[in-house]
């Protein structure tokens, strides 16, 4: 259904993946460690979105224990998403706390937004379809990208 702008490979396909300049690959909520150590040797960063919730947050730091108790050698930040609009404060919260803790947070985050699930049902890119919080809604990820090209 619709049309987006990069190569989306079925997982069986995932190992040739040496023609592509950027990767993301999509796991379970909370990966086995066989698969983060996995990861992480083909990775640059590992990106842990996670939603600014009580149960997002113990498979997060769940998952964080794990990856540093392997002791690899890949950085990883936290991506905050879905996140709630103000006056929600829930994403600022949830981003401080983990800083607290010394996990790496991006500075930006994805929203919540409706658009995002008008374009998945439409098959295209948030700035695509026709909402009128699409533009802040590509604009998330725009930053989102910029800071991520500045990690690695």
């Amino acid at each position: 259904r619709g049309k987006v702008p990069f190569t989306v490979l079925p997982s069986q396909e995932a190992k040739n993946i040496s023609d592509y300049d950027h990767v993301v690959i999509d796991t379970e909520a909370r990966p086995s460690n066989q698969d983060l150590q996995t990861l992480a040797r083909f990775s640059d960063l590992i990106l842990f979105p996670a939603t600014p919730d009580l149960l997002s947050l113990d498979v997060l730091i769940t998952t964080i224990k794990d990856f540093k108790r392997l002791k690899l050698d890949t950085s990883y930040a936290v991506l905050l998403n879905i996140i709630p609009p103000p006056p929600s404060q829930a994403g600022e919260r949830v981003r401080q706390a983990l800083r607290n803790e010394n996990i790496p947070t991006l500075k930006n985050g994805i929203r919540r937004y409706v658009a995002y699930q008008k374009a998945v049902f439409s098959g295209q890119i948030v700035n695509k379809v026709n909402d009128p919080r699409a533009s802040v809604a590509w604009s998330d990820c725009l930053k989102v990208a910029k800071e991520l090209e500045q990690m690695v």
